[in-house]
């Protein structure tokens, strides 16, 4: 999280409990990151879990049109159309004074990876 370093962040997230730490952008980022690479990992491709991720979560909001224009880069560049995705969804789902800027979603997209990859 900004600002935090590790055991304040823990100990700020573990004071929030699981609904209201589900709800930060960071938490939609792990989520769709993890969702990809366990999909990727089972040969689905990434096209099919954009798909069902948006199922999902269009009941927040949605804009077609950048959903499209991510679904066709996933043809091509599953990795950029992964950040474009999780930049579009917290922008969409997170609430004004916790909004992260898409710099900030790409870092936590790179810092993420490795991790949820080993799980």
């Amino acid at each position: 999280m900004r600002g935090l370093d590790s055991i304040d962040a823990r100990l700020f997230i573990k004071s929030l409990g699981s609904f209201a730490a589900m709800s930060l952008p960071e938490a939609t980022i792990v989520i769709v990151m993890e969702s990809l690479i366990l999909a990727h990992k089972k040969g689905v491709p990434s096209r099919l879990t954009f798909e069902r991720l948006e199922n999902t979560r269009r009941m927040f909001k949605s804009d077609l049109h950048r959903f499209e224009a991510i679904l066709l880069l996933s043809d091509t560049n599953d990795a950029e159309a992964c950040i474009n995705y999780c930049v579009y969804r917290t922008e969409i789902e997170a609430k004004n004074d916790v909004k992260l800027i898409a710099d900030e979603i790409k870092q936590l997209a790179l810092v993420s990876y490795p991790i949820i990859n080993s799980w």
